[in-house]
């Protein structure tokens, strides 16, 4: 999905990015290495959730291809300054999972 592929160029390459199958929804799971902890070397960041909600979804694929290219823009700025206010690292111990973190993203936010 083209959605997809405009959340993967918000990320770092290193990331991990797995796509859910939960419809109607675009539910993408997305952690990366921290490498801040020299006895966790492959200690993950917290999990984001992100949830692309079924309207925004339908919304999208109504729209014009003009308003389609404004709209993954808007996707991709609202992603960095998310990114920008996050804290990746956590407290989980060892083999405990890293907290997850819900970001959803509606029609609002997608094509204003």
């Amino acid at each position: 999905m083209h959605l997809r592929s405009v959340v993967t160029r918000s990320f770092s390459p290193e990331a991990r990015i797995a796509t859910v199958a939960e419809r109607p929804d675009l539910v993408l799971i997305i952690s990366w290495r921290l490498g801040t902890d020299p006895e966790r070397p492959s200690k993950r960041s917290k999990t984001i959730r992100l949830v692309v909600e079924e309207e925004a979804l339908l919304d999208y694929a109504d729209a014009q291809k003009g308003h389609r290219q404004m709209a993954d823009a808007r996707l991709q700025e609202h992603l960095t300054e998310q990114l920008m206010r996050f804290y990746p690292d956590h407290g989980a111990s060892f083999g405990q999972e890293p907290p997850i973190v819900l970001w959803t993203i509606g029609t609002v936010t997608l094509l204003g």
